[in-house]
Order: C-alpha cells, then sequence, then structure tokens
C-alpha cells in the first residue's frame, strides 16, 4: 500500500546516459539532433530495465557508429540530477580513437569543441556534465 501511494504522489523521473566523448587534442564531441537546435553530449534516454553503460554504448552505435563497450566506458560515471527537468542523467567518459558518423537520421551534426570554446547553445546540463571531468581545458 506503501508503495502505491509513493508512486502516486512522488514526482517521476526520466533517466538518461550520456558520454562525454574526448579526442586525443582533448576536445570535446557535441551533437545536435534534428528536435533539438542546441549542442549536446551524445546519449539518450534508458530502456525499461536497461543499464545506463548499457544505454550510452547503444545510443553511441546507433546515432554515431562509435563501439563502445562499458570497460571502454572507463571511471565510475557521474550523475547530474535536474529537479526541475525532473530528469537524471548518468554521465560516462570515453575517449574516442577513431572518427564519429552522424546517422543523419536522429544526429544531424557533430562538432568537436575545446571546453573554453564550448558553444553559447547548450542543452540544459550539457556544461555542468563535461565540468565532471576535471583533466578537460576549461
Amino acid at each position: 500500500m506503501r508503495r502505491q501511494v509513493t508512486h502516486r504522489v512522488a514526482p517521476t523521473y526520466s533517466v538518461g546516459a550520456v558520454a562525454v566523448c574526448e579526442d586525443a587534442e582533448g576536445r570535446v564531441l557535441l551533437v545536435r539532433s534534428r528536435q533539438q537546435r542546441a549542442w549536446s553530449l551524445p546519449g539518450g534516454l534508458l530502456k525499461r530495465h536497461e543499464a545506463p553503460a548499457a544505454a550510452v554504448a547503444r545510443e553511441l552505435a546507433e546515432e554515431l557508429g562509435v563501439v563502445a563497450d562499458e570497460e571502454e566506458l572507463g571511471q565510475t560515471p557521474r550523475v547530474v540530477v535536474d529537479p526541475d527537468a525532473r530528469q537524471v542523467t548518468v554521465v560516462y567518459r570515453l575517449t574516442l580513437r577513431h572518427a564519429p558518423v552522424r546517422d543523419g537520421v536522429e544526429v544531424v551534426e557533430v562538432g568537436w569543441f575545446h571546453c573554453s570554446t564550448l558553444p553559447s547553445a547548450l542543452l540544459r546540463g550539457t556544461r555542468e556534465s563535461i565540468g565532471f571531468f576535471s583533466s578537460l581545458d576549461r
């Protein structure tokens, strides 16, 4: 009974996973999707019962042709909780060894940016997610 009440009155959150993808020059990969004008990190929402690492690996493969397994995603992920947007985002870090290829369906543009020159039009939470990883140039 308590669980049912909690589910009815507690706010629901969507859960996503994104990757801070770096290249050999220390630049960060950002994408622009067909639905958004703002730049964001590659990734997306988790499917039901999907682990965050599996979700971000799936999204990278679908959107950019990047093959990444859970071990390649490296260190322990960080988590961004945005109560206003009711969104939880699990943030992974990955060094890309090959150039990504946008799918042209969901992702319409890709770009590499130094942290000091990020575009002004960033999706909510993107700058914070990038900032979790201190070795990135700011």
